[in-house]
Order: structure tokens, then sequence, then C-alpha cells
């Protein structure tokens, strides 16, 4: 049995930046990043939906902490440019907004080979049709989960360590979750880490300086990108690049034949 969670945009646009890259580099993430996918169910929970208990939403999140597969529909990349205002006198600044385009009635699956509970099914259900946009607030979408799928047509999937990309694919990183247990295993080697390289009687002042490490994943997916990036972590606590593979031609433009039009052509 799979969980299989539909996105679809109705815009037809799907915004979002991968970790590292800065906006005006013109790089979307595609597919999405599973540590997208889970923070934003996070936040949907905390913005309208806590009569949900948080274990249970803390015991959907490790589940789905698994990597993904992805179906993913036709797509093309476009982007605007505009000119902001840096609130300096007449003063602007350039920016691209880079985004994938996809068609109004497409839709993105992404299966988890898994089974949840009946409570978390329900909880990963209520989070899904109340999340309003996914990436950036551009990015409207309407989720919802898919009843009695059991597999898709997964062209986007982790590759396996040691592996060859097969022919007609190409390998992007997306940033992932930890499981559980390798998230534990990792505290405890970074925070060992960190104490021997204080020396053999650390003070308590220069304990105080050590970064802070959340105590599981799920408080780990909590963690504001800014201050991430202020307190020098180059990766999310919790988080690792994963290598998918998704098809060659992601972006190849499909032709969309001009509709006949009927009665007198226009002076």
């Amino acid at each position: 049995k799979m969980i299989v969670l539909e996105l679809s945009f109705p815009a037809g646009r799907y915004h979002a930046t991968p970790w590292g890259r800065h906006v005006n580099e013109g790089a979307v993430e595609w597919p999405p990043s599973p540590w997208r996918i889970l923070r934003a169910l996070i936040a949907t929970w905390y913005l309208k939906a806590r009569e949900i208990p948080a274990t249970t939403v803390r015991s959907l999140v490790n589940t789905l902490s698994l990597p993904p597969g992805f179906h993913l529909p036709r797509a093309s990349t476009a982007h605007t440019r505009h000119f902001m205002p840096l609130n300096k006198g007449r003063e602007t600044t350039k920016v691209f907004d880079t985004f994938i385009q996809i068609g109004e009635k497409d839709a993105v699956l992404v299966a988890w080979d898994a089974d949840l509970p009946a409570d978390e099914l329900t909880a990963l259900r209520t989070l899904a049709d109340r999340l309003g946009y996914f990436g950036r607030a551009e990015s409207l979408v309407e989720a919802r989960v898919l009843d009695g799928v059991t597999g898709i047509h997964t062209n986007a999937k982790p590759l396996p360590d040691g592996e060859a990309a097969p022919q007609k694919t190409e390998l992007v990183r997306l940033l992932a979750p930890m499981n559980p247990a390798a998230y534990e295993q990792w505290s405890n080697e970074f925070t060992a880490t960190a104490l021997a390289a204080l020396g053999s009687k650390p003070t308590a002042a220069q304990k105080k300086k050590l970064p802070i490490v959340p105590t599981d994943l799920f408080v780990a997916l909590h963690a504001d990108t800014g201050d991430l990036q202020a307190a020098g972590w180059n990766l999310p606590p919790g988080s690792a690049f994963v290598n998918y593979i998704r098809p060659e031609n992601a972006f190849a433009p499909a032709p969309r034949p001009r509709a006949f039009r009927q009665g007198p052509l226009p002076t």
C-alpha cells in the first residue's frame, strides 16, 4: 500500500528556490524537496489545524521522513524580471522570478512506500486539504490524499548509492530529512565531536557557545531558515542531500495545438 499526495497548482506555476541557491540564480526545485513537503505540513498544522494532537503529527512526520518517489507532469521553466524598490530614494534592484510552468489540470504525485494508521491518515488528509500554498506564497496549491492507490508511474525517485543514473535521466540533489534513527545518531556524533574540539576540560562558558542541536527530527523541521544561516549551518540540522533522478527532458516544451476559430476573422 502507498501513501500518495496530489499537488496541483491552479495558477499553473510552482515557485521554489532550492536550499543554498540565491533567488536570482534562476534555479527552481523540481521535483519539490521532501524537506519542503514536511515543513509545509507542519506549518499548516500550526496555522490551521491545531485540533490535531501533536503526538499524531510527530508520528506522521516520522513516517513521511522516508524519501518519496514522484510522478512529474510535463513542465517548462519560465521567468519574469522586474525592479523592486530599495527604500533609498528612487533606487531599485532587478529581481528574477523563475518558476515551473505546468498545466492547470496537471498534478505532481508524491508517493511514500508506507502505511499509516487511521488517525495519522485522517491528519494527513486534513493538513492537505488546508494547505494554501506550497513553495513561495505565489504558489497556490490544491492538495489531497488519493485513496486506494497501490502504485504510480514514478519518473523521479532516489538513486541508490553507488548506482549510475539510467539512460535518458539526469541527476538532481534534493534536501531531505533524515529518518529518526539516523537523526539521533547524527546528533550524538555531532555533539561529541563539538565537545572534543573544546579539549579535555571545557568550561561552562565554552559549552554555552556550542551550536544548539534540536532534540529530534520533528523539532529540527521547525528551524527558521534565517536563524540557521545566521548561526552558520550550511545545512539544516536533521537534513541531508539525496540524489534523485528525473527525466532528462523534464522541461521539454510541449506543443499546444491552436483552437480552430469559428466565425469571421477579426479586422
